[in-house]
Order: C-alpha cells, then sequence, then structure tokens
C-alpha cells in the first residue's frame, strides 16, 4: 500500500492564503492550558508557510460545545499561546465563517496568521455540511490538513473543505503516516491491538480489518460486555449494544478461524451506579449481579493483558479500558499504559485516554509522584485512591455514630462524630504549635486536603477533638491557622521557582528553609508534601512546566 501523500512541501503558497486545519484541543484548567503539546505540534507547518510568505488561517475544534456559541470553549487561550511561541501577532477572529473572521481574512497579509473561533460553535461542522465547508474554504486558496488527532473524522473542516480547494497534508500528518504506514504494511511481530471505549459498533471496520492482520486482539472498556452477554452472561446494568450481539459471535468466531487470540476481561470492577465515589467491588466476568455495572476491567485480566502485550513487536491501542477518568476505574487503563510502555514495541496510540496514559506511564514516576492531580495528569499515581471501605462505614459504624471524609492529609482519612456531638477529627488539621515547629506538614494532595480543611470548618458539634491538639469547642479557627500555613508554603514554593528548579531542587530548598534534618523517612515524608504543593501550583496557574533536554522543572508565571 502506498502511503505518500502530498505534503506543503509539493504546493506553491507563495502569496496564497492558507487554510491549516489544525488539532489544537488543549486540555484547559479555566483559561489556562495545561499541555501546549498540540500546539506546539503544529509549528513546524504554520511555520513553513510562513517562511514562504503564505497568508497563514488555523482552524480548529477545542471540547464539546455541541453546535453553540459557548465561549467557554474559545480558542482565544490558543491564539495567545501560538502568539508566545511564534513570537509574533495571532490574531483571533470573533467567528468562524462570519463577517469579522471573513473581513480579518481578506485584510490578511503575506507572512500574518489568524485564527478562526472554534469551528465546533457550528453544528454544520460536525454534519460535514457542504455549505458551511464551502463557507470555510471561500476564505483561502488552499487546504492543509495538519490535525492528526481528528484527521479520521468526516467533518467540514477535516474532509467537507478538501472538495472546494486543492488539498495537501501537514508535516505532523506526512510524519505520522509515514510511521503508520511502515508499522502496519509490515508490522514487527507479535502484531497486539487493543481496543477499548464504549461501542462495538464504533470498532467493527477495525475489528475487522485487524483480524487479516493481528496475531492477538485485546478488548476493553464498555465494548466488552457486548461480547459477555453475546456468550450468553449477565451482565447486569452494563453498558450493552444488544443489536450487535450476533455481530459480537461472528467476529469472535472469525477470530478462532484465523488463528486471531482474541482476549476479553475475565473479571471487572463492577458498581453499583456509574459514578466515581460508587461503591464497588471485583468479580469474575460471567457472574456480575443484577443491579450492578462493569467500569473497569479486574487484577486478573490487568495481569492476563499485560502478559500479551509484553515482547509485543508492534501495538496498535485505541480506547481506554474503563472509565479511566475515574481513580477507582483508572487501574486497567493504566496497567495496559504501563505494558505498553515496557513493551519496547513500536506502538500507535488512538485515542486521547490511551495516548495520555502512556504519556503519562513515563512521566509520573520521574516526576510528580504522590502529589494531586493536574487537568492532564489524571492518574492513581498521582491521585490517592478512595478508600474502598469507607464506603461500607454507614452500614458497620454502631448506631449513632456518624463519619466524614477527610482525605488530603493521607489516602483515606475521616472524622467520627458521637451521638452526643463530639468530633474526632484525626490528623485533618495540627496545632499551632505544631505549625511553628515543622512548617511545612505532610500532606498527601492539596487540592483534597483543602476541600476537606473547608468542609471541616462547617461542620457543627459539641466538641471537636484533633489528634493534634487540645479539645475545642470550634474548630474554625484552627482550620483558618492550617490554611494560612499551607499558603505561607506555596508562596514560598512558588518564589523558589523565580529561577526554573527541579522537584529534587525544591526539596532541597524546603529542607534547607524549614531547618529539617535529612534521614531517609524524612526526605520520603517531605518530599511527597513539596510534590503536593507543586501540582497545586500548576493547577491553579501559579507555576508551569519547563524542559530542559530531558529534565523536567517548574517556573513561577510572571
Amino acid at each position: 500500500m502506498n502511503y505518500n501523500k502530498k505534503s506543503v512541501e509539493d504546493i506553491d503558497v507563495n502569496g496564497k492564503k492558507v487554510l491549516v486545519r489544525c488539532d489544537f484541543n488543549v486540555p484547559l484548567d479555566g483559561d489556562v492550558i495545561t499541555d501546549p503539546k498540540r500546539i506546539v505540534e503544529a509549528l513546524p507547518t504554520i511555520k513553513y508557510l510562513l517562511a514562504h510568505n503564505a497568508k497563514v488561517i488555523l482552524c480548529s475544534h477545542l471540547g464539546r460545545p455541541k453546535g453553540e456559541f459557548n465561549m467557554k470553549y474559545s480558542l482565544a487561550p490558543v491564539a495567545a499561546k501560538l502568539s508566545e511561541l511564534l513570537g509574533k501577532n495571532v490574531t483571533l477572529a470573533k467567528d468562524v465563517i462570519g463577517e469579522d473572521a471573513k473581513a480579518k481574512a481578506a485584510a490578511l497579509k503575506e507572512g500574518e496568521v489568524l485564527l478562526l473561533e472554534n469551528v465546533r460553535f457550528h453544528k454544520e461542522e460536525e454534519k460535514n455540511d457542504p455549505d458551511f465547508a464551502k463557507e470555510l474554504a471561500s476564505m483561502a486558496e488552499i487546504y492543509v490538513n495538519d490535525a492528526f488527532g481528528t484527521a479520521h473524522r468526516a467533518h467540514a473542516s477535516t474532509e467537507g473543505v478538501s472538495h472546494y480547494l486543492p488539498a495537501v497534508c501537514g508535516y505532523l500528518i506526512e510524519k505520522e503516516i509515514r510511521i503508520m504506514g511502515g508499522a502496519l504494511s509490515d508490522p514487527k511481530r507479535p502484531f497486539v491491538a487493543i481496543l477499548g471505549g464504549a461501542k462495538v459498533s464504533d470498532k467493527i471496520g477495525v475489528i475487522t480489518n485487524l483480524l487479516e492482520k493481528a496475531d492477538t486482539i485485546i478488548v476493553g472498556g464498555g465494548m466488552a460486555y457486548t461480547f459477555f452477554k453475546a456468550l450468553g452472561n449477565n451482565i447486569g446494568t452494563s453498558l450493552c449494544e444488544s443489536d450487535k450481539l450476533d455481530l459480537a459471535l461472528d467476529l469472535l468466531k472469525k477470530a478462532e478461524e484465523k488463528g486471531v487470540n482474541f482476549l476479553i476481561p475475565v473479571d471487572n470492577e463492577i458498581a453499583r451506579a456509574y459514578d466515581k465515589d460508587a461503591i464497588h467491588m471485583t468479580i469474575y466476568s460471567d457472574s456480575i449481579p443484577a443491579g450492578w455495572m462493569g467500569l473497569d476491567i479486574g487484577p486478573v485480566t490487568r495481569e492476563l493483558f499485560s502478559k500479551s502485550i509484553i515482547g509485543a513487536g508492534t501495538v496498535v491501542w485505541n480506547g481506554p479500558m474503563g472509565v479511566s477518568e475515574w481513580p477507582s476505574f483508572a487501574a486497567g487503563t493504566e496497567a495496559v499504559a504501563q505494558a505498553v510502555a515496557d513493551s519496547g514495541a513500536v506502538s500507535i496510540i488512538g485515542g486521547g485516554d490511551s495516548a495520555a496514559a502512556v504519556e503519562h506511564s513515563f512521566l509520573i514516576p520521574v516526576t510528580l509522584y504522590g502529589g494531586s492531580t493536574t487537568p492532564e495528569m489524571c492518574s492513581r499515581l498521582l491521585t490517592p485512591p478512595p478508600c474502598a471501605c469507607s464506603e461500607l462505614y454507614g452500614d458497620a459504624l454502631p448506631p449513632g455514630l456518624d463519619f466524614e471524609r477527610l482525605d488530603g492529609h493521607d489516602m483515606a482519612q475521616a472524622a467520627f462524630r458521637t451521638r452526643d456531638g463530639v468530633w474526632f477529627t484525626a490528623d485533618a488539621v495540627v496545632s499551632a504549635a505544631d505549625l511553628q515547629k515543622h512548617r511545612i506538614s505532610f500532606v498527601y494532595s492539596q487540592e483534597q486536603h483543602r476541600e476537606s480543611l473547608a468542609r471541616l470548618s462547617g461542620f457543627s458539634g459539641k466538641l471537636f477533638i484533633p489528634a493534634h491538639d487540645v479539645p475545642c469547642e470550634d474548630i474554625a479557627p484552627l482550620v483558618h491557622e492550617n490554611l494560612a500555613a499551607m499558603n505561607e508554603v506555596a508562596a514560598d514554593i512558588e518564589q523558589m521557582c523565580g529561577t526554573p528548579q527541579t522537584i529534587d531542587d525544591l526539596i532541597a530548598k524546603c529542607l534547607e528553609k524549614y531547618h529539617i534534618r535529612l534521614y531517609l523517612m524524612q526526605y520520603l515524608l517531605v518530599g511527597q508534601t513539596v510534590r503536593s504543593y507543586v501540582t497545586w501550583l500548576l493547577k491553579t496557574g501559579r507555576i508551569e512546566p519547563v524542559y530542559e533536554g530531558t529534565r523536567l522543572l517548574f517556573r513561577r508565571i510572571q
């Protein structure tokens, strides 16, 4: 199969208006871009066009605004970041195909860059409406598709526009086609394909094609339960496409005929409700009870899948193994990610969840282990998993004894209240004397701890008994002292990042500043606490990551 496609270098762009479809669907925390990777990946194509005197018009989607103008999904942060990275102003149009966009496109000069607003502000984009595509194309003379992450979707800005303009690919797509084309045309074996996500119907063509190529096909995620049902198993309230049961059986039969090792989960993490904090347990796939639903693969399956991946020559992965954005149901995706990372295989990862999982499996162990999550690093290695038994306290506790979760200081902490109104608050707060003595108190997750303190200050009761202070009738003043101390440490660490610092740099500076004698346990405790501050400062937009070769450093945002 010939994978050669015309690239941006194969067409004369000098003095021409060039419409470039990029993938600027970056993660945001408010209006702060937490990971600019997709913007950075588009730079080679944009810089080439500018160097060859093109008039550059960029377009992209961001999030899922559902076909309506919603400024939560505005590309304004992208325009700002692009301006910074390019060292020149990137103008943002107020609309996509409206008067403002067309006026600014018409006035564009050679070497200038215009970014249109989010194309998904129009429902016609995802419908691949030809009139919308034609309007978009009318502003340019050449079309360049460099949106690798969305190139597979037949939308107006990815497929529709190509009917009205000469079309070529950008450097990013060219690179990915070259890599994938080589890997898939003659894959190094064993060739392992991993498929997750919700629906079998979304992957029918993929599975059918892979049956001709792959040595092993692994199926997880919501789509696995359609296969369970087809095999006659009870699946409770798990996701299932009832109209695809015959298809699922047919795919299993074809795999057997072709000698393809077709793996589906043998055990699952199940819950009573589709909720991140739902009571959950592990159970074999043929025993899911009524009223329960599968939300992740179980530990036996994680080991089975991992063993099938280790030693692979080529791995293709698309879709998570469970509801990976929730810590309680992320272990399956994380295990597969680690196995892919450890396999040494040529790996082609598609889909945001699975791609992010693999990327983070490299990053987490050397950087932020033990801290609270930033949006792009949602992992159980960063966020403590909820205590599995804590949800059962209500049934296990004697009558009149209540509890409240107060996570953050450690992985699973709770306060208990007796029937006469006495609260035992454990390690949620420490005394003023301890705050002065130790200055930097152990915190596993800044975000969770701050949330717990906010709730604790609102508790009502006759008496509060902290583990590290004298009993008191009002806990709020002590909560405020703890928060003030935490804010002081956060400000200190932010100040330390005036020049870029590694995690170990910051740990060393904190040990010195707070006069802490170094020994192994102290290093581990302080280190984990510093990491929790770093990830919180990242999330709140006070510091940012910078990269020096293979080193990750953190810098205060001026």
